[in-house]
């Protein structure tokens, strides 16, 4: 079915039933849209501190065999640092998602 741009559009929704299918789809979009940025920014962020763990290891590696015990334990340090950020950020991103959860259960409500 076709609609001119003379009104039909508005006619067709008429109905409040497909005005009420049409909000929920539009919400259903919002959430998808939000999750996936959520997502995206999770990941990314969850492949750079990955990157550092990494990167501290084999910093700590290199001490070792140059037989600098010192620094290799200091880069270890930094790497036990960088791991209590990921799992306080992993927790922080669990606390976001229920959030979202509880806000949009909110929208659905309304």
């Amino acid at each position: 079915m076709t609609t001119q741009p003379n009104g039909n559009a508005q006619q067709v929704l008429t109905s409040p039933s497909l005005k009420l299918q049409r909000d929920k789809l539009k919400q259903y979009q919002k959430k998808v849209r939000l999750w996936s940025l959520v997502e995206i920014c999770a990941h990314y962020f969850l492949m750079q501190i990955q990157v550092v763990l990494d990167r501290e290891h084999e910093i700590a590696k290199a001490h070792l065999a140059n037989g600098q015990k010192e620094r290799a334990v200091i880069a270890l340090r930094r790497r036990k640092y960088q791991q209590g950020l990921l799992l306080k950020t992993d927790s922080e991103l669990e606390t976001l998602e229920q959030l979202v959860c509880v806000s949009f259960k909110f929208l659905e409500t309304c």
